[in-house]
C-alpha cells in the first residue's frame, strides 16, 4: 500500500477517537448539569421531571438522593399507616361478627328444637285433654238422662292392661254368624295384619247389610283392599324410620277407602252386577309406636286401651232414626266426605274393632229394649274394660299356653284365631243369644 494511503488511514482513526473522546466529555457533563439541577429542586422540595428525558440508572459513583424529608413521601406513609390499620380493624369488626352470627344460629337451632318439642307436647296434652273431655260429656249425660236401672260405668281410669310399643304384637280376630243363621250365611269380614317390622298393626272390620244380597262379598272385598293399601303405606314409613302424622294417617285412610270401594266396585262389573248390592260398612284401625288412629264407615265399635291404663272409644257409629240404618262403603261415590277419622298422637298396649253385633256384650251403649220405657237413651260409647282386659289377657296367655303343650309355632296363630272365633260365637250368654253376625279383632302390644 503507499505510504500516502497509510497516512490518510491514521489520520480518519485518530479523528473518530478524537471525536469520541470529545462528545463522552460533552455527554458526561450535560448529565452532571442534570444531576445538580435535580439535586437542586430535592432540595427545594419540588421535583421537576424532564418528560423528554430517557430514564437513567444510577452508577455506583453518583450521589443517590435524599427522599426522607420530601412532603410527599411523609404523606404517602402515613396513608399507608392509615390504610393498614384500617384493615386490620376491619378484619377484627369481620371476625367479631362471624363469632355473633354463629352465636345467633346456635341459638336459633336451640330455639326451633325447643318449638318442636313443646309443640309435641302440646299435641299430646291436646289428645289427653279431647279424650278428658269425651268421658267427661259421657259421664254428664248419663247422670243426666241414663234409665235409671242402666249398669253402672266403669271407673274412668281402669289400669288392667299395660304395655309399650316396642314389644311384640299379639292379636286374634274372628267373624261368626248370629244365633238364628248358619255358618255360611255370615256377613261380616274380618283382618288382622301386622307389618313386616312389627311396628304398625292393621285392624279392618266389615259389616254386610243383611238386607243386601252379596253383601258379604263386598265385605270381603272391602277388607282385603282396605288392609293391603294401608300395609303398603305403613311398611314404606316403618322402612324410612319416620313416624306416622295425622296428615299421613288421612292420606292413607282416603287411600284405603277409595281402593276398598274401587274393588267393591271391580268385581260388581265382573260379576254383571248392581255394586249397591255389595254395601257393607268399614271400620279401619291402625296403632303403632307413635299414635293410635281409626277411620270408618258405618256403625261398629273400635276403642284401645292408652298406655295409662285409659279404655277409650276411637269413634262414634252411623245410626240412622231407625233401627239397623247406617251409612256404607259404596255411599262413598255420591259422599266423597263420609269416611270419618279420628287421629291421637299416643300408643296403645291394646286396640280392638267390632262389628255391632258384638255392642251388648263388650260396649257401654245403653241401647238394650228394657231401657226404652225410662225416658231417652243415651249411649256414652264407653268400652268395657272388665270384658276387655279379659279377653287381652287371654290372648296374651294363650301362645305360651300353646307352645307349652308342643304346639309348633306356625300353627299356634291359627289355633288362637279358631279359639277365639268359638269364643265369639258363644263365649258368655250374651254373645250366645246375639242373632246379628258378630265380628271382633283385637291386638295387645307386649311389654
Amino acid at each position: 500500500m503507499p505510504e500516502n494511503a497509510w497516512a490518510a488511514l491514521l489520520i480518519v482513526v485518530l479523528g473518530f477517537a478524537l471525536g469520541c473522546f470529545y462528545m463522552s466529555r460533552k455527554k458526561d457533563r450535560k448529565t452532571a448539569r442534570r444531576l445538580r439541577k435535580e439535586r437542586r429542586q430535592l432540595n427545594s422540595g419540588h421535583q421537576v421531571t424532564d418528560p423528554e428525558a430517557p430514564p437513567r440508572v444510577l452508577s455506583d459513583a453518583e450521589e443517590v438522593p435524599e427522599f426522607n424529608g420530601a412532603e410527599g413521601v411523609i404523606k404517602l406513609r402515613q396513608d399507608l399507616e392509615k390504610t393498614n390499620n384500617a384493615n386490620a380493624t376491619l378484619q377484627s369488626e369481620l371476625k367479631a361478627l362471624g363469632l355473633r352470627l354463629k352465636k345467633v344460629q346456635t341459638e336459633r337451632d336451640s330455639l326451633v328444637k325447643k318449638v318442636q318439642t313443646q309443640d309435641e307436647q302440646l299435641q299430646t296434652l291436646r289428645a289427653q285433654a279431647q279424650q278428658a273431655e269425651i268421658e267427661q260429656r259421657a259421664q254428664a249425660k248419663a247422670k243426666v238422662s241414663a234409665p235409671v236401672d242402666a249398669p253402672d260405668f266403669p271407673p274412668p281410669q281402669v289400669k288392667v292392661l299395660t304395655g309399650s310399643t316396642g314389644g311384640q304384637w299379639r292379636h286374634a280376630c274372628g267373624s261368626v254368624h248370629g244365633s238364628e243363621k248358619t255358618t255360611d250365611q255370615c256377613q261380616d269380614r274380618s283382618q288382622l295384619v301386622v307389618t313386616s317390622g312389627g311396628k304398625f298393626v292393621i285392624l279392618a272390620v266389615a259389616d254386610g247389610a243383611g238386607s243386601l244380597k252379596y253383601s258379604n262379598l263386598g265385605a270381603e272385598e272391602a277388607v282385603t283392599a282396605a288392609a293391603r293399601v294401608a300395609r303398603d303405606v305403613l311398611e314404606s314409613i316403618e322402612s324410612s324410620g319416620e313416624a306416622l302424622t295425622r296428615q299421613e294417617f288421612l292420606r292413607i285412610s282416603n287411600k284405603a277407602f277409595v281402593g276398598a270401594l274401587e274393588a267393591v266396585s271391580s268385581r260388581a262389573e265382573r260379576e254383571k252386577r248392581n255394586a249397591h248390592e255389595y254395601g257393607s260398612t268399614l271400620i279401619l284401625l291402625i296403632a303403632g309406636p307413635d299414635c293410635t288412629a281409626c277411620a270408618h264407615i258405618g256403625d261398629g265399635r273400635a276403642g284401645c286401651c292408652l298406655r295409662d291404663g285409659q279404655w277409650i272409644p276411637l269413634l262414634s257409629p252411623m245410626k240412622g232414626g231407625e233401627a239397623n240404618m247406617t251409612k256404607f262403603l259404596t255411599h262413598l261415590r255420591d259422599e266423597p266426605g263420609l269416611v270419618q277419622a279420628n287421629f291421637i298422637p299416643l300408643s296403645s298396649s291394646a286396640v280392638f274393632c267390632i262389628s255391632d253385633g258384638c255392642e251388648n256384650a263388650s260396649w257401654f251403649t245403653k241401647t238394650k229394649s228394657q231401657y226404652r220405657a225410662h225416658g231417652p237413651l243415651v249411649d256414652p260409647n264407653i268400652p268395657s274394660a272388665d270384658f276387655w282386659a279379659s279377653i287381652a289377657m287371654t290372648v296374651v296367655e294363650l301362645p305360651g299356653q300353646l307352645m307349652t303343650k308342643g304346639m309348633a309355632q306356625p300353627e299356634v296363630q291359627n289355633e288362637t284365631d279358631r279359639l277365639f272365633a268359638q269364643f265369639i260365637l258363644a263365649g258368655n250368654p250374651t254373645l250366645k243369644a246375639e242373632r246379628d253376625d258378630k265380628t271382633i279383632a283385637l291386638a295387645v302390644n307386649l311389654p
